[in-house]
């Protein structure tokens, strides 16, 4: 019979000092302090030891009560809570999930966000649940979980598909991040050799395919493989294939094979944790009665020693294919898992192909002209096994180098794609109009919440049209692309830190037919006139609301606001786009009462498709500045680069947000900023629907992300003055809130704002917003 059950949420939390505070004497009454509480509550280490990285308050396998019948179907209710650093990738070994109508094994979540994902538990043995962002990993963000055996037992069928084998060898090399020269100027301080810098030159550590068991023979990548760079080879799997990897340690210390998204059983578990193997009963009662302690020992598949060889055996069961909608395969990753931080931050990482049954012939794709993968992660070789060995070999003074320096440390952050920076990533090439399918995956910390762009083209991601798309540590991404732009242009992460950083690469279209054109015939166009304007912007003309909501406390916004004690205060010197009527930029378009809400932001542009649009800019300020807009073609392939607030206001300054019940209304956010602006933006009071893999999804929190859009939905059903907020809480303390409101339906009114349908073209397609 069928049981469900209903699980779990996760959250990170970051005890209030205050609480403590009391506590503090007691513990270090012995020093010498003049006052220990105020002293250890400014001190780094110590605030750091408060934030408890806890799975329902737990850390470290420590999480009670999670056992489950094989055979049992369960749903994980997962929800998360925090600030910035609160962005987590769950992650359930050896299981395959359903959420949101897709499959997958690992879970993104970010604060106020919540999701369910369904479990059908046939994998027995203790298993490893855990967020796998490396900070929160390192930090204890872990549970275990127990399928087991009961009564009657289930019998799980072998899956009956072809068997594919692959031979893969752990080896270490000298890696150049930067083997083409650039002239970017930020480059410098992470590519220059010096004193007590190593420059782009590391030791690492890949995986390295072979032609069979012996491991004499590399099998040497292919052009169309030259991209892949530092990840190892691709393995491609249909549903109910099995997968065998002959795995050798050609390094100098342990490594293994982890892998997503297929199932294997406990002991093929590639991660070094404590996943307790069925002990029998004799075996126990023996135990037991000697009064001996249960030793267990790291299982080989965990662990594969220098010099060793071990094989892996993974299965791809029915049902952990891509569903209908998506494109022929899910992409994963495998990387090495003996300490995953470390393992990875050497270089040892790979994609992994689950794909729809008959989309393969001869081991790759049938129905693509072109496949291309992407690792975006920013490499931190601070945490390589190979630093000290770094440093001895291509600083020219190591004895001086300090490790422990903030701007060393800086340069040796890789801000990377497949291991390489400043565009010197090879091969991605393609013609016009191929059919390209792209494997997009994130890796690494907090700051790895990475969105990548594709300028000049767009794709298609779960039935969506779009141009750029965020990866999380340990998610991925297939995206299909047919290019109608030809030229050379960037793929790019635009959050300002990985941007600077170097991540960023350059792909080709080129012409490979006679009847191929650059542009196309549009039928309609229209013409906005545009000036790039300087003004004074204040972020709270008025603090009614944040006075009123912080009575008698201290405001956070005074830190923002207040114009005192060498701070500037609300009121800052901007430059925002702004509409004139003609090209002689005389007189400017005033703002109507529908239009208030934009604030600081330029007008909408509307366009159907089709459309040709035509912006003639004027810059009007004290220095260059540029318009570049995104998901739309250009004429051209070159691009000329250019407050926690909410459209430039805050706490609640925000006007215009006004409807009536039962109007339908679009809304078009809009994500901007570094690896620190991720916002979860909740309604109050109602929900919105978004489309995602052909089908409406509900909400009422929607996760944004630096350089993404998207286009809600919603019908208000409920009148009154509801709050809008981000829920990170830094954000949300800072002033990210403002109200929208929702009166009842005036019949007699003709009036129609800019949330009504009719503001909107009705052949404009409403799940697209750049």
């Amino acid at each position: 019979m069928e049981t469900t059950r209903e699980i779990i949420n996760m959250r990170c939390f970051s005890w209030c000092l205050m609480r403590i505070s009391a506590g503090i004497w007691t513990i270090i009454s012995r020093r010498t302090v003049t006052n220990p509480a105020r002293d250890l509550k400014d001190d780094e280490d110590f605030i750091e030891s408060n934030k408890m990285h806890g799975i329902n308050g737990f850390l470290y396998g420590n999480l009670p009560g999670l056992s489950i019948c094989q055979g049992n179907k369960i749903h994980w209710h997962l929800f998360g809570l925090g600030n910035e650093v609160d962005t987590h990738s769950v992650h359930f070994h050896g299981q395959i999930l359903t959420a949101q109508n897709r499959h997958t094994d690992t879970v993104s979540l970010s604060p106020g966000s919540s999701t369910t994902a369904e479990m059908v538990a046939d994998n027995v043995g203790h298993w490893l649940l855990t967020c796998t962002v490396n900070d929160h990993l390192m930090a204890g963000m872990q549970a275990l979980f127990e399928i087991k055996k009961c009564f009657p037992n289930v019998h799980k069928p072998r899956p009956h598909g072809e068997h594919r084998t692959f031979f893969i060898a752990a080896e270490e090399e000298v890696w150049d991040y930067a083997p083409t020269p650039t002239d970017d100027e930020e480059a410098e301080a992470f590519l220059t050799r010096g004193k007590n810098r190593i420059g782009s030159r590391y030791k690492k550590v890949r995986y390295v395919e072979y032609s069979d068991n012996t491991f004499m023979t590399k099998m040497l990548r292919t052009p169309e493989e030259l991209h892949l760079g530092i990840l190892g080879p691709v393995i491609r799997a249909e549903e109910k294939d099995t997968i065998s990897v002959v795995f050798k340690n050609k390094a100098s210390r342990p490594y293994s094979m982890q892998p997503h998204g297929v199932q294997y059983s406990v002991e093929q578990d590639g991660t070094l944790y404590f996943n307790e193997l069925e002990e029998s009963y004799t075996e126990k009662r023996l135990r037991e009665l000697k009064k001996q302690p249960r030793v267990v020992t790291p299982l080989p598949a965990a662990l594969v020693k220098p010099g060793s060889v071990y094989t892996y055996e993974w299965t791809v069961p029915i049902g952990a294919g891509p569903v209908q909608g998506e494109a022929d395969c899910l992409t994963y990753l495998y990387y090495s898992a003996v300490d995953p931080v470390k393992d990875t931050s050497s270089g040892l990482v790979g994609p992994l192909l689950v794909c729809r049954p008959g989309s393969l012939k001869k081991g790759v794709q049938k129905h693509y002209d072109k496949e291309f993968h992407l690792l975006a992660t920013v490499f931190d070789e601070n945490l390589s096994w190979y630093l000290d060995e770094n440093i001895l070999t291509f600083t020219s003074a190591p004895t001086t180098v300090n490790k422990e320096d903030e701007d060393f440390i800086e340069s040796n952050k890789m801000h990377a794609i497949n291991g390489f920076v400043f565009r010197s990533l090879p091969g991605l090439t393609m013609c016009k109009g191929n059919k390209v399918t792209w494997h997009l995956s994130g890796l690494g910390s907090e700051s790895d919440i990475n969105s990548l762009y594709f300028q000049g083209n767009r794709f298609i991601y779960l039935q969506n049209r779009r141009d750029s798309i965020n990866v999380f540590p340990h998610i991925s991404h297939t995206v299909t692309m047919e290019p109608d732009s030809m030229g050379q242009f960037e793929v790019v992460s635009p959050t300002v830190s990985n941007y600077r950083g170097g991540m960023r690469a350059n792909y080709t279209v080129e012409k490979c037919g006679l009847f191929q054109r650059q542009s196309e015939i549009m039928l309609h166009s229209k013409t906005y006139y545009i000036a790039a304007v300087e003004i004074e912007w204040d972020y709270s003309p008025s603090r009614i609301w944040e006075t009123e909501n912080f009575r008698g406390q201290e405001s956070p916004g005074s830190v923002f606001l207040d114009k005192q004690a060498g701070f500037i205060g609300s009121r800052y010197k901007k430059v925002v786009y702004r509409q004139f009527t003609s090209d002689k930029f005389t007189k400017q378009v005033e703002r109507t009462a529908d239009t208030e809400h934009l604030g600081i932001m330029g007008l909408m542009i509307h366009a159907n498709v089709g459309d040709k649009v035509k912006v003639v800019f004027k810059n009007m300020a004290s220095r260059p500045y540029s318009i570049h807009a995104n998901g739309v073609k250009t004429d051209t392939p070159d691009v000329y680069h250019t407050k926690p607030a909410i459209n430039g206001q805050m706490y609640g300054n925000l006007d215009g947000l006004n409807m009536e019940v039962g109007d339908k209304v679009y809304w078009y956010l809009m994500g901007m900023g570094t690896d620190v602006d991720i916002h979860s933006v909740h309604w109050h009071g109602h929900s919105a629907e978004y489309k995602l893999g052909g089908g409406p999804h509900r909400t009422d929190v929607y996760e944004l992300f630096p350089a993404t859009f998207q286009t809600l939905k919603m019908r208000p059903q409920y009148p009154g003055t509801w709050l809008l907020h981000c829920h990170v809480t830094d954000h949300i303390k800072a002033g990210m809130i403002t109200t929208y409101t929702v009166t009842e339906k005036d019949v007699a009114s003709t009036t129609c704002t800019t949330t009504c349908t009719t503001s909107v073209p009705t052949d404009l397609p409403h799940d697209l917003v750049s």
